[in-house]
């Protein structure tokens, strides 16, 4: 369990970058939704539209940058194991807020 100080530590660090500038906000929610999709075939099929949401709004800011690779990358990189709950449900709340009528 020597990973969860890490996983804390990162998202933590992603967390306040992502608070002060607001346009990492969807790459921090590609990898939170990644991570929670890494879980199992149950939490990928109910969070995959959300990431999709996410890597959407990044390639419609940077159609350059492969951010399917850039978020695998990153995952890879931190060994996430889980997401944050809070900032899942941030992330989350946001996708579901853009289709309410």
């Amino acid at each position: 369990m020597r990973m969860m100080p890490l996983v804390a530590s990162f998202l933590w660090a992603v967390t306040a970058q992502a608070q002060s500038d607001k346009s990492d906000f969807d790459l921090v929610c590609a990898i939170t939704t990644g991570a929670q999709m890494n879980q199992d075939e149950q939490r990928a099929a109910a969070t995959m539209p959300a990431h999709s949401f996410y890597i959407g709004r990044l390639s419609a800011r940077d159609d350059h940058t492969n951010w399917t690779i850039v978020v695998a990358s990153r995952l890879a990189e931190k060994q996430w194991a889980e997401p944050s709950p809070q900032l899942l449900a941030k992330c989350l709340d946001f996708y579901a807020s853009k289709f309410k009528h």
